[in-house]
């Protein structure tokens, strides 16, 4: 599968190829490490995307989806839960004690909506986190959440439906501050915000 890059997102790709070579060719010196580059750089030209920093996450399922999103967002912020969140609605994907490798990946603009992004990604390959790996994500990795303005669950079981409308849970932080909502996942744009996925399984233990 190939893709035509254009428009923003190749101004997007090509400033930050500009940029890497600009730091490699400066007179003080690179200032990080050039092997770990030269690593990345390699893994991406092979279309290996998930050699990029992933985040081993584990959550205890058993615990149910309302503890384990009070977990995520602390005894302080139960009240900025939305109550239509429920197990009933967001399932999980069992109840044994699960460990995921997860990264948040950013929408591509501020035009691209929540349907689009789960389109684009599901072609590529890439599998779409569900509203447990968020919880445990939001709990484990706050300060990455804290990294965008918002950081959504697109899978097919993190959909709900309301009066015609589709909704899916997202996760924010601000210092102290931690929200577990929802959003709109066909109108509304996303800019700033992140889609979290699933690098790989680590694993799951039964209790």
């Amino acid at each position: 599968m190939t893709t035509i890059v254009k428009g923003d997102l190749y101004e997007s790709i090509d400033g930050k190829l500009h940029e890497i070579k600009r730091q490699v060719r400066q007179k003080g010196g690179y200032p990080f490490d050039p092997m770990l580059l030269d690593n990345a750089l390699q893994a991406l030209t092979e279309g290996n995307f998930d050699a990029q920093s992933a985040f081993p996450t584990t959550y205890d399922q058993s615990r149910g989806l309302r503890k384990l999103i009070e977990l995520a967002v602390g005894p302080d912020n139960r009240g900025n839960i939305n109550v239509d969140i429920t197990q009933e609605r967001f399932s999980l994907a069992g109840t044994c004690i699960r460990t995921v490798n997860l990264r948040v990946v950013p929408f591509l603009s501020n035009i691209e909506t929540g349907e689009y992004a789960a389109d684009r990604l599901t072609a590529a390959g890439r599998i779409l986190a569900d509203t447990g790996d968020l919880a445990g994500f939001q709990h484990d990795h706050p300060k990455e959440v804290e990294k965008y303005g918002r950081v959504i669950a697109l899978a097919k079981n993190a959909r709900m439906v309301s009066d015609g409308l589709v909704y899916v849970p997202f996760a924010s932080v601000s210092g102290a501050f931690r929200n577990f909502g929802l959003n709109h996942f066909r109108g509304q744009r996303n800019f700033g915000c992140g889609i979290l996925v699933r690098c790989e399984s680590v694993g799951t233990q039964s209790l």
